[in-house]
């Protein structure tokens, strides 16, 4: 359950689109919740439709996808972890986190115990971003190195890309940032937000994705990049690591990227071999796994679903959800 949106609209509304145009390719997917052997809702997003869906179909099995913990990148009296936590524990009967990054930091900052879960990652429309390229990398004559991000959070990287602005050799290099921007860059190319089609345009126009981003659990516009064939350089933080593998650097000040840039360049086809992402089938069929397993775990009679009465309705209103 999810409200999508058209055009660009941030990660969770870009991920799910794809996930459920993956799932409809399977003949896995329906908008009708009374049609649905298990529910998928997302984050904090909805909450008063899923909790009346919980109670109109007490017998389904309802998966909650998170992310976060919102108050690390967004700001520490972000109220929504709350909200998530709470909209786990009353509707929830199975949890997926978005990165092995996330589920720690959510356990570290007190996600209470709660029933089955997994983790699985995100991946991109492959309609539009995939490694079909409109000419070779590195071949423009100055390197072109994107950066990209919905959100203008300066969590979002924004200390790096002012640095770069100011540091980078621009008779080397050519840089752009699409997106939304507190930054006024003096040097750095500032496109506002584009189409899907339109950004992965862009990526594919390049030749090195800088991610400067903190705290993010499961980064899109860095998986948006490496499966445009991108070697990446980012920040040592949040879930990078884990998604980049060996497809990129990472680095832990801004002042270091400089360096590594010529060092991807320096070996970019090895960098370029070694991305190895799982494609939207596949993190489809990770969820239809585990929504299976759990169809079986119910049927065993060894998964316990809510059912949601006057406790839980009081405790959703002291929610305010």
């Amino acid at each position: 359950m999810f409200e999508f949106r058209p055009g660009p609209y941030g990660g969770a509304n870009q991920f799910l689109k794809a996930l459920r145009d993956a799932l409809a390719r399977a003949g896995a997917y329906t908008d009708d919740p009374a049609m649905a052997d298990v529910v998928l809702f997302n984050s904090h997003h909805r909450l008063a439709d899923v909790f009346r869906a919980r109670r109109a179909f007490p017998g389904k099995i309802f998966i909650h996808r998170v992310d976060g913990p919102m108050s690390l990148y967004n700001d520490p009296a972000d109220k929504r972890d709350g909200k998530v936590i709470a909209a786990n524990r009353l509707m929830a009967d199975a949890t997926v986190f978005q990165s092995r990054w996330s589920r720690d930091e959510n356990r570290r900052l007190g996600w209470p115990p709660s029933g089955p879960e997994s983790t699985i990652g995100n991946a991109p429309d492959p309609a539009l971003f995939n490694r079909a390229r409109p000419s070779p990398p590195l071949s423009g004559g100055k390197v072109r190195l994107i950066a990209t991000s919905w959100s203008d959070n300066s969590n979002k990287g924004f200390d790096v890309y002012r640095y770069l602005d100011a540091a980078l050799d621009f008779s080397r290099f050519g840089m752009v940032f699409v997106g939304n921007s507190p930054v006024r860059f003096r040097n750095i190319e500032h496109v506002p937000p584009l189409s899907s089609a339109g950004l992965a345009a862009r990526l594919k126009e390049s030749d090195v994705f800088i991610s400067g981003s903190r705290n993010d659990p499961c980064s899109n516009s860095l998986i948006e990049a490496l499966h445009c064939g991108l070697p990446v350089i980012a920040r040592n933080d949040g879930g990078h690591p884990e998604i980049l593998g060996r497809g990129g650097e990472l680095f832990e000040a801004p002042e270091e990227v400089p360096a590594l840039i010529d060092e991807v360049c320096g070996n970019y086809g090895a960098y370029v071999e070694r991305i190895a992402l799982p494609s939207i089938s596949e993190i489809g069929e990770s969820y239809l796994e585990f929504a299976k397993r759990l169809m079986d775990e119910q049927s065993a009679g060894r998964l316990v679903i809510r059912r949601p009465g006057i406790f839980q309705s009081l405790a959703f209103r002291l929610w305010g959800i």
